[in-house]
């Protein structure tokens, strides 16, 4: 069964927010050590695998989201991406519907390959908080360094 009702907001949220209520918020928050992945020796085959690594691992190790042991899943996370850009590539040049060797109309096989890579993709996407909602779940770890000002923050600020 799911989770019920709204997304539970963090307590650095709802600090900002003037809604912080101490018998209300969770004490334990995600805590992980920065910059403790790398990437595995064994994506060094596929050159599109490394590449998405390269450009979206950075900001996860930066913000503590991926550690040692997160690597074999972000490493599936990484495969599904090249997988899924491969297969779109391939569909913007051949088309979505192609001719087979009995000149039938049938559908790219491609539009399979990416279909199953994006369901795998948007499924770990989750798991690494790089969806709006995920990010919410995750509370303090994902809150920019700006604080969040809303329409009546403006006379509850403090002047000097």
């Amino acid at each position: 069964m799911g989770t019920r009702g709204p997304i539970p907001m963090s307590e650095t949220v709802a600090r900002q927010l003037g809604t912080y209520r101490k018998d209300r918020h969770q004490k334990t928050t995600l805590r992980c050590a920065k910059g403790s992945a790398k990437m595995p020796e064994r994506m060094g085959g596929d050159e599109r695998v490394r590449a998405v690594w390269e450009e979206i691992a950075p900001g996860l190790i930066e913000r503590g989201l991926l550690t040692v042991l997160d690597e074999a899943a972000f490493r599936r996370y990484c495969w599904a991406e090249a997988t899924h850009r491969t297969a779109a590539e391939h569909l913007a040049t051949e088309g979505w519907v192609i001719t087979n060797s009995r000149g039938r109309k049938i559908i790219n096989p491609w539009v399979r390959i990416e279909s199953s890579a994006m369901s795998v993709l948007l499924k770990l996407a989750q798991e690494f908080g790089m969806t709006p909602v995920s990010r919410a779940r995750l509370g303090p770890v994902m809150i920019p360094e700006q604080p969040v000002r809303t329409d009546k923050s403006r006379f509850f600020e403090r002047r000097e």
